[in-house]
């Protein structure tokens, strides 16, 4: 099951500020995160300081319990996939292997340590890409039994959704909150109740959004910024206007009891307007309609995530303020009435954005406008943009707060490494 694809590097001369944090110190956590569950190679180290070795306190919540970012090192697959039009996975795990020794021995140069002062080593072990996932549980786990250190296995949705608790302050965003989670590959509504306590509310039935951007930009030729696709989209639509584009409809108006997602038609829709105006012009060459485009399409599946999002408030029980726009208010009671019987009431201490979508500037508006419609002071988090594309430092954080509680604690220092297994459908934690 944990077949050597990357073994891990040896490890480097010990400096003076490594010997003075070996593990075992007694005062400080550290984490090795590792995500590899698609197209880019991510390592990070977080320090969380802690009374003694036996003291697993919630990360934050003690005024001297810190976390500290050390290292955060990314290589990136962009150039490698781009005329592809998608991630080619023979390709991406090649890639993976080939930089994931490179990613950690940086990583251990810019945190000024070694395999002998990690406590903990978290992977990514789904979902995502079955082969991609294998590069870094295989690498981990050999590390693991080299080193003999814990390996702790983490959902990728679970980084997402507990990212902007490292961002924001655990006191700041306190359990529950609701997380729309939207990147290249999900769109997920989901109450986060605590540390692996989650419950779905709602989910694309189809493309993600950040799929969807990441297609349409493709169709309208757009360069991506970064090495990403739907950043370029999105300095591209704030050219346009949305109301000389296309008028797209708002996918799934009538969804009933569900708070779920489509984005297929949406996508279909945007790129026959592109052909049609590569017809108009005759030579294949987008002129400036191409900007209008690209805004109508972002403003309709904008509209999409805030009216979903708007309905997974209502049926926890949030109410709207009845100062907000007379629309609003009418839609609201429309979502009260659809409300499921078996849903509990449940209020969400916040409204929050993760996955590589949330960087969105146009989406962080609309949605910091859709919380502000509702009573209770609600507040819309999201991490800065740097850190909501696929990283390490999620990885890291998410098993700081699973170390965090000591049902969990035991189990990970009993299990066996090598009998973890990558499950590319793992989609959330019950």
């Amino acid at each position: 099951a944990c077949a050597v694809a990357t073994p891990p590097p040896p490890p480097p001369a010990q400096s003076d500020a490594a010997r003075a944090g070996e593990r075992g110190n007694g005062r400080d956590l550290v984490v090795l995160g590792v995500e590899t569950s698609c197209d880019d190679t991510c390592v990070a180290i977080l320090k969380s300081r802690r009374r003694n070795r036996d003291d697993w306190d919630l990360v934050g919540e003690n005024e001297n319990d810190k976390v500290e970012v050390l290292a955060n090192q990314l290589a990136s697959q962009f150039g490698i996939h781009a005329e592809y039009g998608g991630i080619v996975p023979r390709l991406a795990v090649r890639a993976h292997q080939d930089n994931l020794p490179q990613v950690l021995e940086k990583a251990f140069e810019e945190a000024s340590m070694t395999w002998q002062n990690i406590d903990a080593i978290a992977v990514t072990r789904g979902p995502g890409l079955s082969p991609c996932l294998w590069a870094g549980l295989s690498t981990c786990c050999d590390a693991a039994q080299q080193y003999e250190i814990p390996l702790i296995d983490i959902n990728h949705l679970e980084a997402h959704a507990l990212m902007p608790r490292l961002t924001q302050g655990p006191q700041t965003l306190r359990f529950p909150f609701l997380t729309l989670i939207c990147s290249g590959g999900h769109t997920m509504l989901m109450l986060v109740r605590g540390v692996r306590q989650y419950e779905v509310l709602g989910t694309t039935l189809d493309d993600a959004v950040g799929e969807t951007f990441d297609k349409v930009a493709r169709a309208l030729r757009v360069e991506g910024h970064e090495g990403h696709l739907g950043a370029g989209l999105e300095r591209l639509a704030a050219e346009g206007c949305a109301e000389r584009g296309p008028a797209f409809r708002v996918p799934m108006e009538n969804y009933g009891d569900t708070c779920n997602f489509s984005f297929s038609g949406l996508k279909s829709a945007a790129t026959r307007a592109v052909k049609a105006l590569e017809k108009r012009a005759q030579g294949g060459t987008l002129d400036s309609a191409s900007a209008d485009i690209a805004a109508a399409f972002q403003a309709t599946a904008v509209k999409h995530l805030t009216r979903g999002t708007r309905r997974a408030l209502a049926f926890l029980g949030h109410r709207v303020s009845r100062s907000a726009p007379r629309n609003i208010v009418r839609n609201f009671d429309r979502d009260v009435e659809r409300r499921p019987a078996t849903l509990r009431h449940e209020l969400p201490s916040a409204l929050v954005l993760s996955g590589g979508v949330a960087s969105n500037e146009f989406l962080r508006a609309e949605m910091r406008k859709l919380a502000s419609y509702f009573e209770d002071d609600l507040r819309l988090h999201h991490p800065p943009a740097a850190l909501c594309t696929d990283n390490g430092v999620m990885v890291a954080y998410a098993a700081l707060e699973i170390l965090s509680d000591k049902r969990w604690l035991d189990d990970f220092a009993r299990r066996d490494p090598t009998e973890l297994q990558a499950d590319p459908q793992w989609r959330f934690l019950d």
